[in-house]
């Protein structure tokens, strides 16, 4: 038993090398497209470092806001994480960022699917990091979010019922992996959740959201 834990563990291990060499062999391209990013390294790890720069619809004004990129074990299935270092976002659940300076993009169910056949780092800076740091821009300005998930719970609920009955309804199979990172396979999983709900019916569903 003890050698079959240990063969995991190697496998695992081997599994995160690959991983984290595919997120390194990335990063030059992302340079190449957005300047002002700079490989960096920290103990003995490649990371992005540096500015990424928002422009409002009218091109007329600019806000630039210094972040970092880091790998995660789980990348391409998972976003990069993606760290606000510049001070200009309070770490603050309201704003989705936590006292590390990591940010919440978006809820876990809608990151699955988005990274289920896999994300580059500049896919994810294009798709995730500039809609993410327009919107905390346009929070400044407007003082609250345009289409952003709720932070925590509500967030996590939101996703699923956007899954369940809006337009991003899965399709996942019973014998994929489910979404939620439990590593467990759908059918074993958040199906009966998500099966629950639709039974509940979208309408219900509709108004246990608005009174969280």
């Amino acid at each position: 038993m003890l050698r079959v834990l240990q063969q995991l563990r190697e496998l695992q291990n081997h599994i995160m090398q690959d991983n984290y060499q595919l997120f390194v062999s990335q990063l030059d391209a992302v340079c190449r497209e957005f300047p002002h990013l700079q490989i960096k390294t920290l103990d003995g790890r490649q990371y992005l470092k540096g500015s990424i720069e928002i422009s409002n619809a009218e091109q007329t004004a600019t806000k630039s806001y210094l972040i970092e990129i880091h790998f995660s074990d789980d990348f391409p299935h998972r976003f990069p994480k993606l760290f606000e270092v510049g001070g200009d976002i309070p770490c603050e659940a309201d704003f989705h960022k936590y006292p590390d300076n990591s940010c919440c993009i978006t809820a876990p169910i809608d990151e699955f699917f988005k990274c289920k056949s896999g994300i580059t780092i500049l896919r994810f800076v294009k798709e995730e990091v500039i809609p993410y740091l327009a919107n905390q821009w346009y929070r400044q300005i407007a003082g609250k979010y345009k289409n952003e998930y709720s932070h925590g719970h509500k967030g996590q609920v939101e996703g699923y019922y956007d899954y369940a009955f809006g337009e991003k309804k899965n399709n996942l199979g019973r014998n994929d992996m489910c979404f939620c990172g439990s590593k467990k396979k759908y059918k074993k999983c958040c199906h009966t959740e998500i099966s629950k709900w639709q039974q509940i019916g979208k309408e219900r569903v509709k108004n246990y959201l608005n009174n969280i």
